[in-house]
């Protein structure tokens, strides 16, 4: 069953909202899941870490692509599950964490019903009308409890 999870390098408070972006991923189960998981280059592997040892030019461009080429497909892979979707939810400071958790749900399964359709997902996003975020200004206390539910976000996920 597809699953999101909260990016905290992506929330932060947009014109007096919290922003709060979820990335969305299927399981193995869930249809065109494939296409999402993929085999990539172990970023985290020594060998990576030590770099690319043949001549690059002064853009940093390997001058010989064949050889990176080799390089790379010489490196450690894995498999990865990469998100199929990323959107960003607006909230304001009083939202509850079941309320976040119910928002984020639901968006999950307008997508997911989307993407097992065959859509992408900015044919769902365009397929219906949307409210448009208009900039809020918020009053000390406002912009404190924003920070706060801001912070925690970013530290429990």
């Amino acid at each position: 069953m597809a699953y999101y999870k909260i990016e905290p390098s992506g929330c932060r408070i947009h014109k007096g909202w919290l922003q709060v972006r979820i990335n969305m991923y299927l399981d193995s189960t869930d249809a065109r899941y494939n296409e999402h998981h993929v085999y990539v280059v172990d970023t985290t592997s020594a060998e990576y870490m030590r770099g690319y040892k043949g001549k690059v030019a002064a853009n940093g461009d390997p001058v010989d692509q064949v050889a990176y080429d080799k390089w790379l497909v010489s490196l450690p892979h894995i498999w990865q599950n990469n998100p199929f979707n990323n959107h960003f939810l607006f909230v304001d400071e009083n939202i509850t964490d079941r309320d976040l958790q119910d928002k984020a749900h639901e968006v999950l399964n307008e997508f997911l019903t989307g993407w097992t359709s065959g859509l992408s997902p900015i044919a769902v996003w365009k397929s219906k009308t949307r409210p448009k975020l208009t900039a809020r200004t918020l009053t000390p206390e406002q912009q404190i409890s924003l920070g706060t539910k801001l912070n925690e976000l970013k530290v429990s996920n």
